[in-house]
């Protein structure tokens, strides 16, 4: 059965498109794979490095500002004031005293500048003392009902962090606020006041309220737009949702649940439908708070699509570009042939002087490679063809003209003898 014609340009094409392709799926999916997991790891070892920081920035000026407070204890004269048995004693003063506790306060506010309000409860005064700080408004009014919804306190270490909520002015009258509620919000920091005496009673409670803000500009570092980050409590209660460019992602309850898990370390992160979530812990024992954060599949392999898009567009550029030249150079080198073997095919079917037939008039083939040799050595080939197809006929012909010779002197004699009987 005669089989099939293929061209030898055809099965060097689909070879080289076989030996190029194949290859090139196999190393892109292995660097597809290699590198999603690397970037992976990677946005895992930023975002750790990132939450660090953001949590350290926070814990630290939350921190100033206790140990700013805590300065009550160091200060006789104020800790004295705060003793005092009656708030007749007190106002007596000439608001004298008052002022020591607003610098007190001030000193507080060259702390932490970005607080936005100051207070103080004295219960032995039954006064509350605000600081308004962006104008260094002060306001001193008796306490109301509303002192009783302050946290409670068993030691003057404690420190209660109350989650963000939009500002109060506790019932001072402000300049700002005319009576009215501030609409900014803030997160608000408690500590208590204790005797230094034996006894330990409770003197009063300062509170103060920074901007739900000041987080959010500390976590920046730690989330970019189309990410979801957030500060919990070990409860999973919300100490503050969100953060701006946010987009849709949110962090379900089964979702911080999984997070808060026991058993877990600082740092913690799992991957779940395309998201990727972590958390990680601040590290101060009265700051009970955990941040977390949720971040889809396009933000942490952008610059890795990105990436591998421009390194398989070029890859299969070039093999295009190899295939067009291996098939320019496979065309000019496997042409001639072509033309070689026509020739060849219309030589066999040809008959007498083959001097004007030649392969030249066919090709004309002018590098000096392999190709050229073959084609030299055809055209040679056919030379001596044509020599001996010449010669052999030459000869045929002497071989006959040597058989009527013979014949011819057989049949002279019988002739001859015959023509001498009759």
């Amino acid at each position: 059965m005669k089989k099939h014609f293929i061209s030898i340009n055809t099965r060097f094409i689909t070879l080289l498109a076989l030996c190029t392709i194949a290859p090139m799926l196999i190393f892109s999916f292995y660097f597809y794979s290699y590198e999603r997991s690397r970037a992976l790891e990677q946005y895992r070892r930023e975002s750790e490095i990132n939450m660090s920081v953001a949590i350290k920035n926070i814990e630290y000026y939350i921190s100033t500002c206790v140990s700013s407070a805590r300065t009550v204890y160091s200060n006789p004269d104020l800790h004295n004031i705060l003793l005092k048995g009656s708030p007749q004693d007190f106002v007596s003063q000439e608001f004298t005293e008052p002022g020591r506790i607003f610098s007190y306060m001030q000193g507080i506010y060259t702390v932490a500048p970005n607080a936005r309000q100051i207070r103080l409860l004295s219960f032995r005064l039954n006064k509350s003392f605000l600081l308004i700080t962006n104008t260094l408004q002060k306001s001193m009014i008796s306490l109301n009902a509303a002192e009783a919804e302050r946290p409670t306190f068993s030691e003057y270490t404690d420190v209660t962090i109350e989650p963000v909520h939009p500002m109060s002015t506790y019932g001072h009258r402000t300049y700002y606020s005319s009576g009215s509620l501030d609409t900014e919000e803030v997160f608000t920091i408690w500590l208590p006041i204790y005797s230094i005496s034996a006894e330990k009673q409770l003197l009063g409670v300062l509170s103060i309220d920074m901007p739900a803000t000041f987080i959010y500009d500390n976590c920046c570092l730690a989330y970019k737009e189309g990410e979801f980050v957030c500060i919990v409590n070990s409860d999973g209660e919300m100490i503050l949702s969100g953060a701006p460019q946010s987009g849709d992602i949110l962090l379900s309850d089964p979702v911080v649940k999984k997070l808060l898990a026991p058993g877990h370390d600082t740092f913690h992160s799992f991957t779940e439908d395309g998201v990727l979530y972590l958390k990680s812990s601040f590290p101060a024992s009265y700051l009970d708070w955990h941040m977390m954060k949720a971040a889809p599949d396009a933000s942490i392999y952008s610059s890795t699509d990105l990436q591998l898009r421009f390194l398989t567009t070029t890859f299969l550029l070039g093999v295009l570009l190899a295939t067009v030249l291996n098939s320019l150079t496979l065309t000019r080198l496997t042409g001639p042939l072509k033309k070689a073997t026509r020739y060849l095919t219309k030589a066999k079917g040809k008959s007498g002087d083959f001097s004007k037939f030649q392969l030249s008039d066919y090709l004309g083939y002018r590098q000096n490679d392999e190709l050229k040799m073959l084609f030299d050595s055809m055209q040679e080939m056919m030379d001596s063809i044509q020599h001996y197809t010449i010669r052999q006929y030459k000869m045929e012909l002497l071989q006959q003209d040597t058989e009527l010779k013979m014949l011819q002197a057989q049949i002279n004699p019988h002739f001859i003898h015959n023509t001498l009987q009759c």
